[in-house]
Parts: C-alpha cells; structure tokens; sequence
C-alpha cells in the first residue's frame, strides 16, 4: 500500500523506531490537509475513534498497556489512511484484535465481535491492511517504562502523584501526543503537569541527573494543551 503520506520503507525521511511516527506540528497539518480536514476535526475523530478502543479494551478485560497498543496501531494508521476509507468503528475491534495478540493477551475473535455487526473475515482482512499499512511495524514504546524510571529517581514521591501521572499518561493516548512527542517526553511531562496540579514542584524532587533532564524536558504545553 502507498500510505498516504509516507510509503513504506520513506517513512519521515529514513527515521527509524518511534521516531519514524512523531510528527511536527507542520506535518500534522499537513496531514489534516491531506485528508481535507482540520486539524481539529482530525483530533476529534481521533478521540472518538480512541474511545471505541478504550471501550472494548475494557469490555473484554484488557490491561491498560494492551488498550494504549491498540490505540497507537490506531493512531499510526490513521496518519497514512483517512476515516472516510475506513470508519473508526470497523477499524477499533481490529486494532484491539492485533494487539491483544501483539502484546500476547489474546482474545478470540468472536469475543471480540460480540454484539458486532462486522464479520470475522473482515476483521481479518482489515487486520492486514493495519499492518501493511503500519509497514508491519507493531513496536511501541510505552511511558509507562519511563514513569516507572522517573519514580525511581525522586525522593520521597507522593503515592497521590504517580497516581495522577498514571492517569495522565492513560488520558494521553486519547490524543494525538503518540504522534507528536516521544513517550520519554510524554511521561515526564505527565509528571510535571500532574505535580503542577497538585502545587509541587518535581524538579526539586529530582534524586539523579538523568531524571533531572528528564523534568528539565518535559512538554508541559503539550500535555496541557492535548
């Protein structure tokens, strides 16, 4: 498949990794542009489409990090593909599906389309667009990782504010940040907005230099603003 913006193999200029599928603010633009929309009726269908995933995730018992797979595949298809092409409601069981066997807790396909008007042989075949379009690429690199490195490399972090970082890094795969910051920089910057929040300053928290540049990182207006 062309994919849109980025064929196979010419994704963001031989970028590799995650790297590959944060876009800037330009590009994103762009890619509204491409698929003859705003930018803010891409977010909105994102969030939509995201929620679908979050709700059938938690329908079949997902954990949290499969679901916030799931959304990734999603979010990653959806730069190359336009909603018009592939309505988010055909496009979330089939993301769950791949992930949930991506992320090794798979559930059977008639689960999956319980209650579904879609067939199982079109969620097969759309499984195999999701990966000729993603390029077969299925890696995803979580903040969960990083909030875990970061709560190591504070002093004396509050329960309360892992809690609220957790969530806020939850919350985000509803947005576009998956496609516009690196996770490291999404999990710090879970941090910082929810220790803003709640009046503390992290950066005083901070134990070790690598988790001080982490904090000094952060994107505070992005994970605010998303």
């Amino acid at each position: 498949r062309d994919g849109g913006n980025y064929p196979c193999g010419m994704a963001k200029a031989q970028a590799t990794g995650e790297a590959q599928w944060i876009l800037s603010a330009d590009e994103y633009s762009s890619l509204a542009a491409f698929k003859r929309s705003t930018d803010e009726e891409e977010t909105t269908q994102r969030y939509k489409a995201t929620g679908l995933v979050q709700s059938l995730g938690m329908r079949l018992k997902l954990p949290q990090t499969t679901i916030a797979t799931a959304q990734v595949f999603l979010h990653r298809f959806y730069i190359r593909e336009t909603f018009k092409a592939f309505p988010s409601a055909e496009l979330a069981p089939a993301v769950v599906f791949l992930a949930s066997k991506v992320e090794e807790h798979p559930r059977k396909l008639k689960d999956v389309l319980h209650d579904s008007p879609l067939s199982p042989e079109r969620v097969l075949q759309l499984e195999k667009i999701i990966l000729q379009t993603v390029c077969f690429d299925l890696t995803v690199t979580h903040p969960y990782r990083f909030v875990f490195r970061i709560v190591k490399g504070l002093r004396d972090v509050p329960d309360e504010l892992v809690q609220s970082a957790w969530i806020v890094v939850n919350d985000s795969y509803r947005t576009t940040l998956c496609i516009r910051v690196p996770s490291k920089s999404v999990a710090a910057g879970a941090f910082c907005y929810a220790a803003e929040k709640k009046g503390l300053d992290v950066a005083s928290l901070a134990a070790d230099a690598v988790t001080d540049q982490l904090i000094l990182d952060c994107p505070r207006a992005e994970v605010q603003g998303s």
